[in-house]
């Protein structure tokens, strides 16, 4: 119960005399009242608004904006290499007909004849001085060992891998040979040019011709190669070094064999009179 509503009790009870006091006490103490109703009214809102009883709803919150990702820092630029051309294949131009063999020297075989004006890839520097490996053309991953005397090379030769020259083989007395023609100089004679593509110096040899018509033989032997010319020796050649060449000879032929089938067999050795190391070849021709 408020106090006007107490006010408006007592003033009943006391009477009409005193009730215009009262009435006008009862306005001025519900004006009071009023307007402490109101303020009141004012803090419960304010109360309200600050923080609301559970169970209430509320105005909603804006979200917490995130912080800020710290990004890292650019990188700096870094400077496009140059582009730098692809180093040449080193190769070997040949100035003079030259042999290559299966090792760096002489007592190695013959593998391929280069000829002037050629030029070859090389693949491979050499532990020996003056010897390069090159590829065979036409001969993928076929190999032999060049002299460089007569290549010039072109190319970074020392940034290739060096090889280690084979097992050196057991000398041998290797030749070819080829008929060359007829003479009659004393009776008929045949002769023959040899080439040394061995590993020994040759100092003797031996030619035997057999007519396969007739069945006549004739043979004859030398400790030198000597070229001749006609009737007279053009060159005098002692001995054939590895790579040379020289002549043998078989005379006495008792008559001109010219349209016979004719078989020849040269014998070459290492040493004089036949001796040391020999080796033989033949050739059928038809002079």
């Amino acid at each position: 119960m408020t106090t006007a509503h107490r006010l408006a009790l007592v003033c009943a009870l006391l009477g009409s005399g005193l009730l215009a006091a009262c009435n006008g006490a009862i306005s001025q103490q519900a004006a009071i009242e009023a307007t402490l109703t109101m303020d009141a009214l004012s803090v419960v809102v304010q109360s309200t608004l600050a923080a609301a009883p559970a169970g209430q709803p509320t105005l909603p919150q804006q979200p917490a904006q995130p912080s800020a990702t710290p990004q890292p820092p650019a990188p700096a630029d870094t400077p496009t290499p140059e582009a730098t051309a692809a180093p040449a294949i080193p190769q070997a131009a040949i100035s003079e007909n030259t042999n290559c063999r299966s090792g760096p020297g002489t007592v190695y075989d013959l593998v391929y004849s280069a000829l002037a004006g050629s030029q070859f890839t090389i693949i491979a520097g050499s532990a020996v001085p003056e010897y390069v490996v090159i590829e065979i053309p036409g001969k993928p991953g076929q190999t032999c060992w060049l002299w460089t005397r007569y290549a010039s090379l072109s190319g970074d030769v020392n940034s290739l891998p060096k090889q280690t020259p084979p097992p050196t083989p057991t000398p041998s007395a290797g030749f070819t040979v080829e008929y060359t023609g007829i003479n009659s100089c004393v009776g008929w004679g045949i002769g023959f040019k040899i080439t040394n593509n061995g590993g020994l110096t040759l100092k003797s040899q031996k030619v035997t011709v057999e007519d396969t018509d007739t069945s006549i033989t004739i043979s004859d032997s030398s400790n030198e190669f000597d070229k001749q010319l006609g009737c007279t020796i053009d060159t005098a050649i002692l001995e054939l070094d590895p790579g040379d060449k020289g002549y043998a000879y078989a005379y006495d032929f008792p008559y001109d064999p010219s349209g016979h089938e004719l078989k020849g067999k040269v014998t070459a050795c290492s040493e004089p009179g036949l001796g040391g190391q020999c080796s033989t070849r033949s050739v059928t021709f038809e002079p």
